[in-house]
């Protein structure tokens, strides 16, 4: 009888951590005070847009969105490709990292995006990034395969970000992530990407110019 219990309590224990694990999936639901200033997701870029940078070597990069707009596993997602062959798949409602790919080799990617943000924006917001990274081929010493990332963001103030690319209004969010470096994200209202980017303090990039497609 005994036996029975205790196999009665440890499928009970399953079941409630599968909830748990289960609930914290994806994002964590919260709903704005009264009066909050909310910031939307902007729409997808139109393809040839080019997104430039500054980063601290005193030389610039650039992000074209790609003409390929084909679904990704069903999704509509939007491409982004640098002059050094890599393209970011990006889902194009949450603005999220689902893929990344190099010369055409598919790098790694992620199950089901990779949850940085969470709209609509207000200051105070809180909320779970979990996700699943895939890694297909490793940088470096790392090594291939599937990696639960779980981490949590918030956001934090509310900035007036001055950029070469010009003066925007700005939620600045702050990402912690497990294995990865604390990152911080200045996203303006109806820039499809971040204005400012900083990892662990310091800043990696600035948005420097945007190119928009001839009409």
């Amino acid at each position: 009888m005994s036996g029975s219990c205790g196999a009665a309590v440890l499928r009970c224990y399953g079941v409630v951590l599968c909830l748990v694990l289960m609930s914290g999936w994806g994002y964590a639901q919260q709903t704005p005070p009264a009066g909050a200033l909310l910031f939307k997701p902007p729409p997808a870029p139109a393809p040839n847009t080019q997104f430039i940078f500054d980063v601290p070597n005193g030389k610039r990069y650039s992000r074209t969105v790609s003409e390929d707009t084909s679904p990704y596993k069903g999704r509509a997602v939007y491409r982004t490709v640098t002059r050094r062959g890599r393209r970011n798949t990006v889902d194009s409602a949450t603005h999220n990292l689902i893929a990344v790919h190099r010369s055409g080799t598919l790098m790694r990617y992620y199950v089901p995006h990779e949850s940085e943000f969470d709209w609509p924006l207000w200051v105070g917001k809180f909320y779970r990034t979990n996700f699943e990274q895939v890694i297909v081929v490793p940088r470096r010493r790392g090594r291939p395969g599937s990696f639960l990332k779980q981490g949590q963001a918030e956001v934090q103030a509310m900035e007036t970000i001055t950029t070469p690319a010009g003066t925007f209004d700005t939620m600045r969010i702050e990402l912690w992530v497990d294995g990865w470096k604390p990152l911080t994200f200045w996203r303006a209202r109806d820039i499809p990407i971040h204005v400012k980017l900083a990892v662990d303090g310091r800043e990696r990039e600035v948005l420097a110019e945007i190119r928009k497609p001839e009409k």
